[in-house]
């Protein structure tokens, strides 16, 4: 990990739990850390970090290009802020629930950097179940691009000129009929529960994107949307990331965003840490996603999850509902490294998208080198795997 400890250290610097580097890059090593800050989907976010390094900056020309991406980040995100409005009045119109998970939600955590994070697609749970949810988005043209979760919604569709899509005018949407799942049934039983638990609490939550303005039928109004709780994101999160880890794989941008949602979170004592059985002593808005997160089985996980947030990103103590592991981080932040944002960068991963078989396989694989993380992967994943070709196949789905 050697290799990438500047790397860290400029991601500390950017989210302000590090005032400078311990050293002064060489112009080689600055275009290193540019290359990382790509493969991690960061280079907004360190860019607010090179900012701060007044006698530790980069050379002029790197300097100008790092800032001219970080502008294109920010009217990005403008604009996506304004279509998550859009989607969720729309959707709200035509008679759903709905909140926006991840993506501009979790990016308001992260304050005045919240302009920098590198935004995605738009990932809305609408309420009603699959055969309900799927009929809507056929409304917007035929999907046949739907898995366990989600379905693919052109729901921006008329913004093409000549049949290209315009980047700047489009952002994909993903309408969910399950928030997340698991493989292991009985696990993912649990999950979904909790999920149902939480539903009314998400679907009232609201917060405000920024300072935009949302022009609705009545008017100009905050532009603002519905968005899980804390406690939903908590465990919402972490599902995340584990799952992505054992597929595609995950990326440092994924944990900075479990990072801040930590920080959103009241500090814990240190002898509050860690475990469900005492989970009644610890603060109430930890509590219910430390029980979930022991009943799915990932306090392993957890643990060395905490420890990558704190060596990376500089997480104190008191903010770690769990034990950090520094073994199991090791090998988690490896993985990371080597995986890069959603594994597209794995060079262990070239064949993925070669063919179905080719992923089954890479994929399985996978589970048996993270069998530290789940024991039983290796035997659910498969299952899984092929119990979801085959509804998509009956389905008629891709």
């Amino acid at each position: 990990m050697e290799e990438y400890e500047l790397f860290f250290e400029l991601i500390r610097v950017s989210i302000g739990t590090q005032d400078k580097l311990s050293r002064t890059p060489s112009a080689g090593e600055w275009d290193d850390l540019f290359a990382m800050a790509k493969k991690q989907s960061l280079v907004g976010i360190c860019f607010a970090g090179v900012k701060r390094l007044e006698h530790q900056a980069p050379p002029k020309m790197l300097l100008l290009k790092w800032m001219g991406l970080a502008a294109k980040i920010q009217q990005r995100n403008e604009i996506v802020n304004r279509h998550c409005a859009q989607v969720q009045r729309k959707i709200g119109e035509d008679g759903f629930r709905s909140y926006i998970m991840k993506g501009q939600a979790i990016g308001t955590l992260y304050g005045e950097l919240s302009p920098l994070r590198q935004s995605g697609d738009i990932d809305v749970f609408l309420e009603g179940g699959l055969d309900r949810v799927l009929a809507y988005a056929n409304t917007f043209g035929p999907t046949t691009k739907v898995n366990e979760l989600e379905m693919h919604v052109d729901f921006f569709g008329a913004a093409s000129r000549r049949g290209q899509l315009i980047p700047e005018e489009y952002t994909e949407v993903e309408f969910h009929f399950r928030p997340f799942i698991m493989r292991n049934p009985f696990r993912n039983a649990r999950l979904q529960r909790f999920f149902l638990e939480q539903s009314e609490a998400c679907f009232a939550h609201r917060i405000t994107l920024s300072s935009l303005t949302d022009v609705a039928a009545d008017g100009p109004a905050p532009l603002s949307i519905a968005t899980p709780t804390t406690q939903f994101n908590l465990v919402h999160s972490m599902v995340h990331i584990y799952h992505h880890l054992f597929t595609e794989g995950i990326g440092l941008r994924q944990l900075m965003d479990y990072y801040f949602i930590l920080r959103s979170v009241p500090s814990v004592d240190d002898g509050h840490r860690a475990i469900a059985h005492h989970s009644n002593e610890v603060d109430s808005v930890l509590s219910l996603p430390l029980s979930v997160i022991s009943e799915l089985g990932l306090n392993r996980f957890a643990s060395a999850l905490m420890w990558v947030l704190q060596h990376v990103y500089g997480l104190d103590n008191a903010r770690m509902p769990w034990t950090s592991n520094q073994r199991d981080g090791e090998f988690l932040l490896n993985e990371i490294m080597l995986s890069g944002n959603f594994g597209k960068l794995d060079a262990r991963q070239k064949a993925l998208s070669k063919s179905k078989w080719h992923s089954f396989w890479i994929v399985n694989m996978k589970s048996l080198r993270l069998a530290r993380f789940d024991r039983w992967m290796w035997f659910w994943g498969p299952l899984w795997r092929l119990y979801h070709y085959c509804w998509r196949r009956s389905k008629g789905f891709e």
